[in-house]
């Protein structure tokens, strides 16, 4: 049962582009959703295939009857070993209809994680397979908590903007905190972070701005 998981993942492509070099996908499962951004760098068409790859693959591997800590581990197994890393970035979260939520990310910005309007930190382990180092996160959600998962785009929407000094690591957060309520639904939060890193790069975004909100609900919410 996942109707206690509230979810939205939305992506769009750099100013002057067709398709987005990011993917944004929703995988839903018999108890658990599972939210994947996955970030592909260089030239447009390349980075569209290259991440639409890796969301496909985990997509995949989700829909057999493992832990998702398993598909993660499959899947990063099966990326290219050698050579530049850097092209290969995604984030995976999931939440379980009991409230156990899994994070893990690959070279992707830090998740925020929202509990009651305020951003909370949270621990992670690192791990390493072959050439690759990614970070595993477990918790127990509360009725309300918020996982909001963005690209690199969205990260570095303020940079140069003389109005917003320290975006990714001050503002952004500072701006979610703002924009929740108890009762605020997932695509809301995810649609008005979109909104406003478009609006810091003069709607024209010179990266693909992609973001995936999880929100764990409240039955009565159900």
């Amino acid at each position: 049962m996942t109707a206690n998981v509230d979810a939205y993942a939305q992506c769009s492509a750099r100013f002057g582009e067709n398709q987005s070099g990011d993917a944004a996908r929703l995988f839903y499962g018999e108890d658990a959703v599972t939210a994947v951004l996955v970030g592909g760098d260089g030239e447009a068409m390349h980075a569209c295939v290259l991440a639409g790859m890796v969301a496909s693959m985990l997509g995949s591997a989700l829909s057999h009857p493992v832990a998702v800590d398993e598909a993660v581990a499959t899947v990063v197994d099966m990326l290219p070993k050698g050579g530049s890393t850097a092209s290969v970035l995604f984030t995976v979260a999931q939440i379980r209809a009991d409230g156990a939520a899994y994070l893990a990310r690959l070279s992707m910005p830090s998740i925020v994680f929202l509990r009651r309007g305020r951003v909370l930190p949270f621990s992670a382990e690192t791990h390493r397979c072959g050439s690759y180092v990614f970070e595993e996160t477990r918790m127990r959600l509360k009725p309300r908590d918020t996982l909001i998962c963005f690209g690199n785009g969205v990260a570095q929407a303020g940079d140069g903007v003389p109005y917003a000094p320290d975006w990714s690591g001050t503002l952004l957060p500072a701006y979610l905190e703002m924009a929740y309520t108890p009762s605020v639904p997932a695509r809301k939060i995810g649609e008005l972070l979109l909104s406003v890193s478009n609006s810091l790069c003069g709607d024209k975004p010179q990266n693909d701005l992609s973001v995936a909100v999880l929100r764990y609900r409240p039955v009565q919410e159900v």
